[in-house]
């Protein structure tokens, strides 16, 4: 770096040096308006309200376990919160979501079949949630 310095002349550094102070100088300003944005970004939402369609979709989420709830009761998930893996409990659409995460060989047979193999399957794996076995499950309704 210092050899970099010498070779820029005199001019150049006094260039470099005033346009440092006039950034510096607009940075409080920059700051100034970025909170002012953020403030009216708050004001405004702080008026919204939630019309009947995003109630009822809110109340139907409440009703169906959490992710954190699954982690809390010690079930397997990942960083984000997903579960990873097949643990008793799951409901249909969750069983699918990990199927499909964990297990996309299965799942392409899986959701292959029609609605009756796959609540076939689904019971199957309530009464039986070893992975392996689910995944037996799967091959041996897609066969018939």
């Amino acid at each position: 770096m210092p050899y970099l310095f010498q070779m820029i002349n005199r001019q150049e550094k006094y260039v470099i040096l005033i346009g440092l102070v006039f950034a510096l100088l607009g940075a409080p300003s920059t700051i100034a308006q970025t909170t002012n944005y953020l403030d009216a970004l708050d004001a405004e939402a702080t008026e919204l309200k939630l019309d009947d369609g995003t109630k009822s979709q809110q109340q139907s989420a409440a009703q169906q376990p959490s992710a954190t709830s699954i982690v809390s009761e010690g079930l397997n998930a990942d960083q984000g919160g997903a579960i990873s893996d097949l643990v008793p409990g799951l409901t249909q659409p969750i069983f699918e979501q990990v199927l499909e995460k964990n297990y996309i060989g299965s799942f392409l047979f899986y959701k292959r079949l029609n609605d009756n193999q796959k609540q076939q399957v689904y019971v199957f794996y309530q009464s039986n949630p070893d992975p392996d076995k689910v995944r037996e499950k799967i091959l041996q309704v897609s066969r018939n």
